[in-house]
């Protein structure tokens, strides 16, 4: 079982983020994502459900445009929202790796907004039409068993994301930021109750100390942009499993 957060840790300063925020402070579309100072940029469209295909229900989104794209998405694009898939991250981790100096050291912003990463309010169970017999009270220390359970495995998460320091990003994104190695981008998730399984989620921001590659992924857009040299972007455009489409920084998005 992957533990959540593994070989990371809280961010010891915000310098580097602050960075590159003021590298995106006041630009639009893709510069608003990730920096406008990269020699290449790639759009990578995230995994529809079901197998469906961008390329089969909305090519168009497949070629390099400045019009803007319609709002809000249709089904079943809204639910792809915000998160790379964990089989495209595990894709890009070989190639980001190769494009930098020292994937050992890498840094991550993941919006504080996602409900998973806080403290729910206590669930409680109503018995008011049944009668409070001898399996409504099993029934009753059942669900309290499983919130406890649930309230454990969840909580090495909370004390991560509470010691990290917080940085504001534009459009009131603030992104808890914390360090590691590149590969441990797959940790980041929460632990399922069920089986132990990690749910996956992937950074809003994430860059090597180098600063030689950015992959920004919006909370309300269902692709996630790469930008860095050259060669990273082909190697990106070169993998038939990935639904990507090259843009500019300038471009609207």
């Amino acid at each position: 079982m992957t533990q959540p957060f593994a070989d990371l840790a809280p961010a010891t300063t915000a310098d580097r983020a602050e960075r590159m925020i003021g590298a995106m402070r006041g630009r639009s579309g893709v510069a608003l994502v990730v920096p406008d100072t990269f020699g290449a940029y790639v759009r990578i469209h995230h995994p529809l459900a079901n197998g469906a295909r961008w390329g089969d229900m909305a090519p168009s989104y497949l070629e390099r445009g400045v019009q803007p794209y319609e709002y809000p998405f249709p089904e079943p694009v809204t639910q792809v929202e915000g998160n790379l898939a964990p089989a495209v991250v595990d894709r890009l981790i070989p190639v980001l790796a190769v494009a930098t100096s020292d994937p050992q050291r890498c840094h991550f912003g993941l919006w504080s907004g996602w409900g998973w990463l806080h403290r729910q309010s206590s669930s409680t169970l109503y018995l008011s039409h049944a009668p409070f017999g001898l399996a409504a009270v099993w029934h009753w220390l059942a669900v309290h068993r499983l919130h406890r359970q649930e309230t454990t495995k969840a909580q090495a998460t909370y004390d991560f994301v509470d010691s990290c320091p917080v940085q504001p990003w534009w459009g009131a994104r603030d992104m808890v930021l914390f360090d590691g190695p590149l590969d441990a981008v797959r940790s980041i998730g929460s632990t399922r109750l069920v089986d132990d399984a990690l749910n996956r989620q992937s950074p809003q921001r994430w860059w090597p100390d180098d600063e030689s590659w950015f992959v920004g992924t919006e909370i309300d857009y269902p692709w996630t942009y790469v930008a860095g040299p050259t060669e990273l972007v082909d190697a990106v455009l070169a993998d038939s499993e990935l639904e990507a489409v090259e843009v500019h920084s300038e471009d609207a998005w």
